[in-house]
């Protein structure tokens, strides 16, 4: 089976109220710290579209059809040191969803993972990229690790036991 080619946009303010109804999906709201209202979205992703955050989200999307979101960070400006181990400039983090439970376990999310990647790696800035996982969270671990990530350690995250994982551009 083929897999799907993804685009990636950057987030824009007319994809906050998608992004919004998005977060409110019970398979989202379960990994992603609950529900959120719109005033709140706004508050949120507003000054990461506008470049007022070290974090740079994106709407993935199959043939035109918006699929998932997925955001890099700068891991330095974000604390993740303190559980990270040493970081340095061309290290980023990922957070990432897909938006409609039904695609979930076909292979969408680590083909989302995976082309991301290449293409953060594809900028020479970028050397290092990791994500946290909730330790529980086996379909995300198992979706990083189809993507090329490797596990590293148990970590104490800003949201409890995690999964540190890594993928190096050395790896593609």
């Amino acid at each position: 089976m083929r897999q799907p080619g993804f685009e990636f946009l950057r987030l824009s303010k007319f994809d906050l109220e998608m992004l919004h109804e998005w977060l409110n999906r019970p398979h989202v709201v379960a990994r992603w710290g609950g529900s959120i209202v719109l005033s709140d979205a706004i508050r949120k992703y507003l000054p990461r579209i506008t470049d007022q955050s070290d974090a740079h989200p994106y709407i993935a999307r199959i043939d035109s059809v918006p699929t998932g979101f997925i955001q890099y960070y700068w891991a330095l400006k974000s604390g993740a040191d303190s559980w990270a181990g040493p970081l340095d400039e061309r290290t980023v983090g990922i957070d990432y969803f897909l938006a409609d439970s039904k695609k979930l376990g076909q292979g969408l999310g680590s083909a989302m993972v995976s082309e991301f990647s290449k293409m953060l790696f594809s900028t020479g800035t970028i050397s290092r990229i990791i994500s946290d996982p909730a330790i529980d969270n086996i379909a995300s671990i198992r979706c990083l690790e189809k993507a090329g990530f490797r596990r590293l350690r148990q970590i104490d995250s800003a949201d409890g036991a995690a999964m540190l994982m890594e993928r190096l551009a050395r790896s593609l």
